[in-house]
């Protein structure tokens, strides 16, 4: 095969395995839908973390100064009341 068969060959290929321009187009434009959905709703999702974060306290939420309050808040009540005092406590329904 000589050098301009090759290059017959390769246009002929070339051009069997193009993308029809429509169809480029079509991709692309789903491409930057799909993209901008996974986008908005990441967002979305962020947001509404970040709003249900908002109604957390401090001990929910995690920070060291207040954990350390809660828990010696805690440990003064069972010390005070003891640990049996404490459960039936936990277990009275809210209101009583």
């Amino acid at each position: 095969m000589t050098s301009n068969g090759a290059v017959l060959m390769a246009e002929q290929y070339r051009q069997q395995n193009a993308v029809d321009p429509d169809r480029r187009e079509f991709l692309t434009q789903q491409r930057k839908l799909a993209i901008a959905r996974i986008e908005r709703e990441e967002r979305e999702r962020a947001e509404k973390e970040e709003k249900e974060e908002k109604g957390y306290t401090a001990v929910q939420r995690g920070e060291p100064a207040a954990v350390d309050e809660y828990t010696r808040a805690w440990r003064e009540k069972l010390e005070k009341y003891g640990a049996e005092h404490l459960r039936e406590e936990a277990w009275e329904p809210a209101g009583d």
